[in-house]
């Protein structure tokens, strides 16, 4: 295969792919703080985001037994 100064040229692929994964996890992390940060203090709206995931999380059981008929 190619040879560059003993290195295969995988080798320097590689380095390039973790440096650029590292770049993007950074860049990750970084968005996601700031949206954290930013995100809504106000308690009507942090209570109406609590229900909201309450109710996707713990759905309303159907008794109706003849719901697919």
């Amino acid at each position: 295969m190619f040879d560059l100064g003993g290195w295969h040229i995988g080798v320097w692929l590689m380095i390039v792919i973790n440096i650029a994964a590292v770049v993007i996890l950074g860049l990750a992390i970084a968005y996601a703080s700031r949206m954290w940060r930013a995100r809504p203090q106000d308690p009507r709206t942090l209570e109406a985001s609590d229900a909201a995931t309450w109710e996707l999380y713990h759905p309303v059981k159907h008794t109706d037994k003849n719901r697919f008929r």
